[in-house]
């Protein structure tokens, strides 16, 4: 019997460890396109499933619309009235399939509102997972915005594919961890759903640092968090992890170095971007977390990509207001998100 396990083990499977060596990606879709010889019990799950996944877990499994079997205490069926699309499914062991980055993204529509499927999105298209226990844990991309819409375009016409489409046509390759996404999110997503409409920023795209300002500070490259390349403004999201407790539980020679070192970096950042002719501004946590704050880094932003202000009518802020209420609280501890 073959193990189709459905989106919500598959994203599992993808935030684990299995499938990189090192931040490398190193699965490889297989040419199934149909869900033949399917499980059906848990019997059948027990008798193919890698040691990866818990056997006391509930178990999410992939079938066609075939398939009479009803969800149980211990197994839960997606049902797939269509032929998948090449490199939908991976193979991680004997007759054992998680779905393709892909396919997750298009299968959690149904299951997940239009922000929390472009957060998904912006977590499958950068450089980084989300873990429970764990916090994050970065590698390479496993698929880009590109893959995703030319997917969505072979399932056209299905259910849910219509939304997904408008989640993905919202995303950006490269983000670099959750704050990056939040920070994409409230900046870039147009007015009328909650962000501040200030498109065509790309993320963490490394930029060739000129000669001229190369002489000045020794930096050849350089990669800022946020940028609007052709405009020359570029945010940067200070993180505040080099402040963090844990540096307490080392030396305070080492913690002053540390320190330091930071300092100095961030020094040449800013004179790089400087003799680059490039407006930075910078990003706290504790901006973010004030609607005014993020308002006026907006407006700023805005000015120096010239445009004639941000629209501040009341109905757009009150979007605003309820999407950075629901992007400021950490991934994990997160409600409902906001309706468009």
């Amino acid at each position: 019997m073959n193990v189709f396990h459905s989106e919500g083990d598959s994203l599992a499977w993808w935030r684990s460890d299995a499938p990189y060596f090192g931040r490398e990606v190193c699965a490889s879709p297989c040419p199934l396109t149909e869900l033949s010889e399917y499980a059906r019990s848990l019997r059948d799950v027990n008798d193919s499933r890698s040691s990866w996944f818990s056997s006391g877990d509930m178990t999410g499994l992939l079938v066609p619309t075939s398939c009479t079997n009803r969800n149980s205490s211990h197994l839960t069926f997606h049902k797939v009235g269509f032929e998948l699309p090449a490199s939908s499914l991976y193979e991680i062991g004997k007759s054992e399939f998680v779905c393709s980055p892909e396919l997750i993204f298009f299968l959690m529509a149904s299951k997940r509102s239009f922000h929390e499927l472009v957060c998904l999105g912006m977590e499958l298209c950068g450089c980084y997972s989300c873990r429970s226990d764990d916090g994050i844990v970065e590698h390479d991309p496993i698929t880009t915005k590109a893959d995703i819409l030319a997917f969505l375009n072979e399932v056209a016409g299905q259910r849910f594919a219509r939304k997904a489409r408008h989640a993905a046509e919202h995303l950006c390759d490269g983000s670099r961890s959750p704050r990056e996404t939040d920070l994409y999110m409230m900046l870039c997503l147009p007015s009328k759903l909650g962000g501040f409409g200030l498109s065509g920023a790309e993320l963490n795209r490394t930029l060739t640092v000129s000669p001229r300002a190369a002489s000045q500070t020794g930096m050849e490259s350089i990669t800022p968090d946020l940028s609007w390349i052709k405009a020359k403004v570029a945010a940067e999201y200070e993180s505040s992890e080099w402040h963090s407790p844990s540096l307490w539980d080392v030396s305070e020679l080492s913690r002053t170095m540390h320190i330091r070192n930071q300092i100095a970096v961030d020094s040449a950042r800013r004179r790089t971007y400087e003799a680059m002719g490039f407006f930075v501004i910078t990003v706290t946590n504790d901006e973010f977390n004030s609607f005014d704050e993020v308002t006026r880094i907006a407006t700023t932003i805005s000015r120096h990509l010239g445009k004639h202000g941000l629209r501040k009518d009341s109905r757009l802020m009150w979007r605003r207001q309820e999407l950075h209420e629901w992007l400021k609280v950490p991934l994990g501890s997160r409600g409902k998100a906001p309706t468009i």
